[in-house]
């Protein structure tokens, strides 16, 4: 275990951020950090990607943009978003949370800058314009925001072995990362208003088969699927699930699941090859033995496969208008 430096405090929260010369290398930095074991709700990361036709493209492309291929199902709160005056960056973690979210991190209306975010998060005037300064470059900006029991110096030397060329470290308050947590912990649709457009995000959505999910849910995993003429299409290979707080993390109410799609996985030979599509739940009976879908199976078939890239809000509306349905977010938002 890491001995504290001299003036550190590990009772209190605090973020370490660096910059590096270019993607490759805060790429290599995020990896050190998920090697080493960290929360990837923890890990911040601001990145230039071009100009707003890769932010409109969606998260997939920009991850691909910042050379983040192995590590964009991983960070938590994915979303490119276009900055006025600034251009456009892929976001994600504490940091991004709050440049993508509702009002600027001080609930007070107007265009949250790069700095005033830092400044939030509790760097001098002094950082937060250097930072400013090397985001608008094209610098990637890679934090790690802890609250108690762990040494900064730790990800400080992680950070500076991964040729890090600034690196600061500052207290944060609790009650700046409960802010930040509770705008990742959000929908992607909450995320407007503050002059910063949100072009494409990545909701908060569980894969059952390996994050678990309830109960009922879990039960289906292998189970066979019909189609609308009751001929087999597949198996549930997974199951995604939407996960929120209705009150806050610190509210008294429990978690709330609600399954949003079915995976269905066809084709292939021992499970090479295999497609596998996500389903909206409402066009699957979960209750029929064996599961049985609503749709023909060309349409299934043809549907948008589910790959290992993040599943974004894009992915979402695409599969959507496949089946010809309306997505479940822009009824949430009309309810």
């Amino acid at each position: 275990m890491d001995e504290p430096e001299r003036g550190e405090d590990r009772t209190r929260p605090h973020t370490v951020a660096a910059v590096f010369e270019d993607s490759i290398d805060g790429g290599l930095a995020l990896g050190a950090i998920r090697k080493a074991g960290r929360e990837p709700g923890d890990v911040s990361i601001v990145v230039a990607i071009g100009d707003e036709a890769v932010a409109a493209a969606g998260v997939a492309r920009a991850v691909a943009e910042a050379d983040l291929d192995d590590l964009g199902g991983w960070l938590q709160g994915l979303a490119t978003v276009v900055v006025p005056e600034r251009g456009s960056y892929l976001v994600a973690g504490p940091l991004g949370a709050v440049v993508a979210g509702i009002g600027s991190p001080d609930g007070a209306p107007g265009v949250r800058s790069f700095q005033s975010v830092l400044a939030g998060f509790g760097f001098s005037e002094d950082e937060a314009g250097y930072l400013d300064k090397r985001l608008a470059a094209g610098a990637p900006l890679v934090a790690v925001s802890t609250r108690t029991g762990d040494s900064p110096a730790s990800v400080r030397r992680l950070l500076a072995a991964q040729d890090a060329v600034f690196i600061a470290t500052v207290e944060t308050t609790e009650s700046r990362l409960d802010t930040a947590q509770e705008l990742l912990d959000a929908p992607p649709e909450a995320a407007v208003g503050g002059g910063v457009e949100v072009s494409d995000a990545v909701g908060n959505l569980r894969h059952v088969k390996t994050d678990g999910g309830p109960a009922p849910i879990s039960a289906l995993l292998g189970q066979t699927v019909v189609d609308r003429e009751g001929l087999e299409v597949g198996e549930i290979d997974d199951a995604l699930v939407e996960v929120y707080d209705p009150d806050g993390r610190s509210g008294p109410m429990p978690e709330v699941q609600v399954v949003r799609y079915v995976v269905v996985g066809h084709g292939g030979i021992f499970g090479v090859r295999r497609r596998r599509v996500a389903v909206p739940v409402g066009l699957a009976d979960l209750q029929a033995i064996p599961v049985a879908l609503t749709v023909r199976r060309d349409l299934l078939q043809s549907a948008p496969q589910l790959t290992d890239e993040p599943f974004s809000r894009h992915d979402e509306q695409a599969i959507s208008e496949h089946f010809g349905i309306r997505a479940y977010w822009l009824d949430q938002a009309t309810a």
